[in-house]
């Protein structure tokens, strides 16, 4: 990538990234959703607004071709970040990095979608029937509304490119994609107890602090019970005053699953956990679930990570893959078996910190792979066809 190209990258990057966009901060959603609109108008895309409570709009912008190939590129405009961050953090270059909030995750990959778009039209290639650019609005938090707007535009495509960043794994710049996520969700447990003065009347008590602690302990035992999965017990609290029996204590437990086939028998040995009586006289009541399906790798993302790591070898680089243990919108759109690719972006890391960043030497060779793929896609679409078919069957 050029010098003047990169400027300008990051020159969009600096306006983006200040931009406080958090999910719950439906203004700085809306603003993000704007730059992107306007710069998709600008390529001849027709943009459609999707509108969403409580948190901002869904958009989306689709470039029509003479082609028969159908793909989705998949962006969302929330960050993790509180307002003012935009302001306290703004863009700045170390290096060959632009460490910025949201600067990897990810509005780096909004715009290397914008590029890509751009020079994929400025080739004068069109052999395609629909390029659908959509941009969720809430994907910090499993996209409850936006996977409403975007999974009928994933079941016509013929595959779905997810712009998520890439993984800084050598060989660098290229880094690795994401052809394998785990699926995800929270439990909420609480248990009542009885209170009772911790001197005077002890045994009148029933600790709902003591049942919790004997809970966590099973929880945590279901860890690699089946092949990848964790459970993890990440916020506890309890009681009002020291020298009380706890009446009250409440937890919240994160799930992570590999397969799909496991959740059932995961979730059904939470219930039995959460079920037993451990202290007499408590109750415990469980809400909540695996809400992200896992992304599996089926064969049809197998062809496609052959396919991108073709295109990243005939531009010079190695690209690897990897599996994550997050979610994103890819587990969303794998689970009702469109083919789907992640881990598009610019190569970046420590997401939500103060210190995420993006490798500025990824640009180039992301871009260009971007680009390409879309191409490649276009011209395999009868076997990436069939390969899904076989899947179904």
């Amino acid at each position: 990538m050029e010098t003047a190209l990169i400027d300008r990258f990051l020159s969009d990057l600096a306006v983006l990234t200040a931009i406080d966009s958090g999910t719950h901060n439906p203004a700085g959603v809306n603003a993000v959703g704007r730059f992107m609109a306007e710069r998709l108008t600008a390529l001849g895309a027709t943009i459609k607004r999707y509108p969403c409570d409580s948190v901002g709009d869904c958009l989306s912008g689709t470039l029509r071709g003479s082609g028969q190939a159908r793909l989705l590129l998949l962006g969302h405009l929330d960050t993790v970040y509180p307002d003012g961050i935009g302001a306290e953090r703004p863009l700045r270059v170390e290096g060959n990095r632009a460490i910025g909030p949201g600067a990897c995750d990810m509005k780096g990959g909004l715009l290397l979608g914008l590029y890509a778009l751009e020079r994929l039209l400025a080739s004068g290639f069109a052999d395609f029937a629909e390029i659908t650019f959509f941009c969720g609005s809430d994907e910090e938090i499993n996209s409850p509304y936006s996977q409403t707007h975007y999974l009928p535009l994933a079941a016509r495509a013929d595959a779905a490119l997810v712009l998520e960043a890439g993984w800084p794994i050598e060989p660098l710049p290229g880094g690795a994609l994401t052809s394998a996520r785990k699926g995800g969700g929270l439990l909420r447990l609480n248990i009542t107890g009885r209170a009772a003065h911790a001197g005077t009347e002890f045994e009148r008590g029933a600790s709902a602090i003591l049942a919790l602690a004997r809970k966590i302990e099973a929880f945590h035992g279901l860890t690699g019970r089946w092949p990848g999965v964790t459970v993890n017990v990440g916020v506890v609290h309890g009681g009002t005053v020291y020298n009380a029996v706890a009446a009250e204590a409440w937890a919240d437990i994160d799930l992570r699953v590999e397969r799909q086939q496991d959740i059932a028998a995961l979730e059904a040995a939470c219930r039995e956990i959460a079920g037993r009586e451990d202290v007499a006289y408590t109750a415990a009541q469980l809400e909540g679930g695996v809400v992200a399906p896992p992304m599996e790798r089926t064969p049809a993302i197998a062809l496609l990570v052959e396919l991108a790591q073709a295109e990243a070898r005939a531009l010079g680089f190695t690209l690897t893959e990897k599996k994550s243990g997050g979610t994103s919108d890819a587990s969303f759109v794998a689970a009702q078996g469109t083919p789907v690719l992640d881990g598009l972006g610019p190569v970046g890391a420590e997401d939500h910190s103060p210190t995420e960043y993006l490798l500025i030497d990824s640009l180039e060779p992301r871009l260009n792979l971007l680009t390409q793929l879309m191409q490649a896609i276009t011209r395999r679409r009868a076997d990436l066809r069939a390969v899904r078919r076989l899947t179904k069957t």
